[in-house]
């Protein structure tokens, strides 16, 4: 009689062992996977808009993804050397905070727009706290041409053309940032030569 208890005790226990071993292997074939997308957009190269050679460069990731599909407080830089169009002086642009920046598919490619605070030398001046906002595109195909523009907007009041307003913007608000619609400087073309990658 004892063997029989024994022996029953035993296959309940076989059971037992079999369902926990079934249930973990369920579980964990239903569990959710988490994947986190790294985006990234980087570029380098030149531009001719006025028949002189502008280079730019620029890099952008990471960042917090929000709601409205801009990514903040990226690990970014951006810098620009080109011409003022009226005075054919060199004007150089370096990132000094890249805010925020976002990927979007576009027809024939995917873009990114890069923007925040940079310095400004024009000649031998150079000037502090101006806005910049970076619009490229990688095209996609063996006959696409990836673009480039870059705007400025000078610390002076958004109401005055080709300004914005320093005193009013708050890093943490989106909807503070107020900008002219006139930028005080853009510059923008095809590239004549580099990449401009934006991944995935």
């Amino acid at each position: 009689m004892q063997k029989k208890v024994s022996a029953i005790c035993t296959v309940i226990l076989m059971i037992v062992v079999a369902m926990s071993t079934i249930n973990l292997a369920l579980a964990a074939s239903t569990s959710p996977t988490q994947t986190v997308q790294t985006v990234t957009a980087s570029g380098n190269g030149w531009i001719n808009p006025s028949g002189k050679r502008d280079d730019f460069s620029f890099y952008a990731s990471q960042g917090t993804l929000k709601a409205d599909g801009w990514r903040y407080n990226p690990s970014a830089q951006a810098s620009f050397t080109g011409r003022v169009f009226k005075t054919n002086q060199v004007i150089q642009v370096w990132s000094t905070k890249v805010w925020r920046y976002k990927v979007d598919n576009v027809n024939g490619g995917k873009q990114v727009i890069i923007a925040g605070i940079a310095n400004v030398k024009v000649g031998q001046e150079v000037k502090n706290n101006w806005w910049f906002r970076i619009t490229t595109k990688d095209a996609s195909g063996v006959n696409g041409k990836d673009s480039f523009m870059i705007q400025l907007w000078r610390p002076i009041g958004a109401n005055n053309a080709g300004g914005w307003s320093p005193g009013d913007f708050k890093a943490d608000k989106p909807g503070s940032i107020h900008l002219n619609d006139n930028a005080f400087y853009q510059a923008q073309g095809v590239l004549k030569g580099g990449n401009i990658a934006i991944k995935p």
